[in-house]
């Protein structure tokens, strides 16, 4: 098959040292006022539907913010510059469905292997559910009883997954299988909204995205990619906690998403791309400002509620003393429900005791893991490209804050 020639307009902007940020500023500017650092995320993980060698759960986002925050209409048009083709969204849909359900086909693909699926404002049951579990998995089989019969049902592939809400909590093992984000939801970003919507009624200000730019995303292919430098981040990046082994491998596919998106300015070698350190820098940026403080746990207001009852206190409360606490009321039984949500993400830690009758109770605090969370530092790329990448690695470099 001949390979299709790339106009030398599209070509120009594909090759331009400007090309990012005339989509995340210049482009996604005209629909979205502010939100830089939310820009860059959910594009970067768009983006990483063209990586051939990353992690299953690399890319997958979740963005959690308050009702009205304008979460679906960010990622919304941010998913719109992207090549329409490979996108699928649904705004209502049943944890049995994602089982069944192969759009894929109707475009060619024999898996979901380079596509993107969004599904906005997610309830628990889906998101929390096993059939989104497997989603987030490669190659999955599963066995169903269809008619008093066991059924084979083979998924193949995994797409980069995106959803929003305000109200669901992802259980632990979905929290470790996506990014969160939230927008900023500050006074002054209202009032940058409010100003961007009323030049445009006084302006007529056009909000269509460039259909060059559009054209030039439809140019970029599916690579794999090398990292040259990946022995040198070994000896900055995090390793006291567990779950850094995650966010290590999820920060190199961080990379080769960039590197993807820039391909027309990169070598390769046969099927691959050679990343560079340009990538890893703008890969820091967006790892670091999604690993930015305590909010990559996502809590509802009513969690938050109690975590402020907590958050400057020593001691142990039981659920009753915590209640009379709240600035906001909530019905015992439905802050029962929360508590035991912030056990699971580990906000919270259980202790047994007893009252001032001798009955056993159970009481709470804030666990050490949340109160002592320090954001991800990593240096940039001249410092990285000075570090003898042969010399032994025994601890974590001064440049890194745990």
């Amino acid at each position: 098959m001949k390979k299709k020639e790339v106009p030398i307009e599209i070509k120009n902007i594909l090759e331009s040292k400007q090309f990012w940020d005339k989509i995340v500023i210049d482009e996604l500017g005209k629909r979205i006022v502010g939100e830089i650092e939310s820009k860059e995320i959910i594009f970067m993980c768009a983006m990483g539907c063209l990586v051939r060698n990353s992690s299953y759960t690399s890319f997958n986002l979740l963005m959690h913010s308050e009702s009205s925050a304008g979460k679906d209409y960010t990622t919304k048009n941010v998913l719109k510059i992207i090549p329409s083709t490979f996108t699928f969204s649904r705004t209502r849909i049943s944890p049995t469905v994602l089982n069944y359900w192969k759009p894929f086909k109707k475009v060619g693909l024999e898996g979901w292997d380079g596509c993107v699926l969004y599904l906005p404002d997610i309830s628990d049951p889906v998101l929390n559910s096993d059939a989104m579990k497997l989603m987030c998995s490669d190659g999955s089989h599963i066995t169903i009883t269809e008619k008093g019969e066991a059924r084979d049902i083979e998924i193949k592939g995994k797409p980069v997954i995106f959803s929003t809400t305000a109200t669901t909590t992802p259980n632990e093992e979905i929290l470790n299988r996506f990014s969160i984000v939230h927008l900023d939801e500050s006074e002054e970003q209202t009032r940058r909204i409010m100003l961007m919507q009323s030049q445009r009624m006084v302006e007529g200000l056009s909000c269509e995205y460039d259909n060059k730019i559009e054209q030039a995303l439809c140019h970029l292919k599916r690579w794999k990619v090398k990292i040259p430098f990946a022995n040198k981040i070994v000896k900055v990046f995090p390793s006291k906690r567990i779950t850094e082994r995650r966010n290590f491998e999820r920060f190199f596919d961080f990379i080769k998403a960039i590197t993807c998106v820039h391909q027309y300015q990169r070598e390769s070698e046969g099927e691959y791309l050679i990343a560079e350190i340009e990538d890893y820098n703008k890969a820091r940026d967006i790892f670091m400002n999604i690993q930015s403080g305590v909010s990559s746990i996502p809590l509802n207001s009513r969690q938050k509620d109690i975590v402020n009852v907590l958050k400057d206190e020593d001691e142990t409360f039981s659920l009753a003393e915590i209640h009379k606490k709240l600035k906001k009321y909530q019905a015992l039984q439905n802050m029962r429900v929360q508590v035991e949500s912030l056990c699971n993400l580990r906000v919270l830690e259980k202790h047994h005791g007893v009252d001032s009758l001798n009955r056993e109770i159970i009481k709470y605090n804030l666990s050490e893991d949340y109160k002592s969370f320090k954001p991800i530092v990593l240096p940039v790329g001249e410092d990285l490209e000075n570090i003898d990448s042969n010399n032994s690695n025994n601890n974590n470099s001064s440049n890194v804050v745990m």
